[in-house]
């Protein structure tokens, strides 16, 4: 797979991974579970980072007009 594709499938999985994590961390924080919420807010935080560096990477390797 060329590194454009690649870095745009790696953007797209973090960004799941982030919608995910933030769901279970709602539901956590409904149930009043404050360490279970804290810790998939921060993976959330994580995967939002990661997608945003594999995005500029997408961006550097020509995927934006």
């Amino acid at each position: 797979m060329e590194k454009k594709k690649s870095e745009l499938f790696q953007t797209a999985i973090f960004l799941i991974i982030f919608a995910g994590q933030v769901f279970l961390a709602m539901r956590y924080s409904a149930r009043e579970d404050t360490v279970g919420m804290i810790i998939f807010a921060v993976v959330a935080v994580l995967a939002a980072v990661a997608a945003f560096g594999h995005f500029l990477e997408w961006k550097k390797t020509g995927g934006l007009p």
